[in-house]
């Protein structure tokens, strides 16, 4: 459900409600079967979905838009957490470029 919604505003109190659990008891079970938050989990999809974006030649603020990130703050954040750098450095590395073609396959 993440994969497909990652772009829209996801509360996972409302996600716990689709699943019929609690959002405590949610959480906890997706974190026990997949190590990470359902919250962390959502903004590493973002942040691949913009790598993604990237790789295809869009430039960053079509990313952020793409990726589904309301925030240029939170964006730039969670990019460097996850990739360790920023996104314009990450666009024009040569990591984008395999990045891209180890995507597509």
């Amino acid at each position: 459900f993440i994969d497909n919604n990652f772009s829209d505003i996801l509360l996972i109190t409302d996600l716990a409600k689709k699943l019929n659990y609690s959002r405590s008891v949610m959480t906890r079970e997706f974190t026990k079967a997949y190590g990470i938050s359902p919250v962390e989990y959502r903004q590493k999809v973002r942040v691949y979905r913009a790598v993604r974006v990237l790789s295809e030649g869009a430039n960053v603020t079509t990313a952020l838009v793409e990726s589904g990130f309301s925030s240029q703050t939170q964006f730039f954040h969670q990019f460097k957490k996850h990739l360790g750098t920023q996104p314009f450095n990450y666009k024009y590395s040569k990591k984008a470029l395999v990045f891209s073609k180890d995507f597509e396959s």
